[in-house]
């Protein structure tokens, strides 16, 4: 079977732009690669703005993996977030879904509880717990706080780190 027989036209259209190796990613993907080096592929694509758009829908059906759960997986503090924006816009089926799969994945460092608020996932630290830890616990969390806010804002500009490269058509 084709894995392109059940991808919306707009989708495939979209993935045929993109080149892996000098690869066009259908045919890339068609040649059945090993299942690990698209995992790999696929938790670098979701790090991107959509989560990788339709590479990433592509790359998680070829897996038959939940692209959220994939998501939740690899970067629990930006899906809390996600799902406390589908929340606030009102999306509350989607927002419970994201914080089910981060309830089973994000834990408090001091009491082990899970954590699905995106403050609390964020530091590691659940509300209750934050109220009890040292000082210097505290201002260590702080500082890697800002370490990774600047460390993102680096990394989530587009660019070639996902070896990826549109071309026209």
């Amino acid at each position: 079977m084709n894995p392109y027989d059940t991808i919306d036209p707009a989708d495939l259209a979209e993935l045929s732009r993109w080149r892996i190796g000098g690869i066009p990613a259908p045919r890339w993907l068609a040649g059945r690669p090993d299942p690990h080096l698209a995992q790999a592929k696929l938790v670098r694509a979701i790090a991107q703005p959509d989560r990788g758009g339709a590479w990433g829908r592509a790359l998680a059906r070829y897996l038959s993996v939940d692209l959220d759960a994939v998501y939740a997986h690899a970067y629990p503090r930006k899906a809390a977030d996600l799902a406390a924006e589908a929340r606030a816009r009102g999306d509350q089926a989607y927002a419970g879904k994201l914080e089910t799969l981060l309830g089973a994945l994000t834990r408090c460092a001091n009491c082990g509880h899970p954590l699905t608020d995106p403050l609390s996932v964020r530091r590691g630290i659940g509300p209750d717990c934050w109220e009890v830890i040292g000082p210097e616990w505290r201002e260590s969390i702080r500082q890697r706080l800002e370490a990774e806010a600047a460390d993102v804002r680096v990394r989530e500009v587009p660019g070639p780190q996902l070896a990826l490269t549109e071309v026209a058509l």
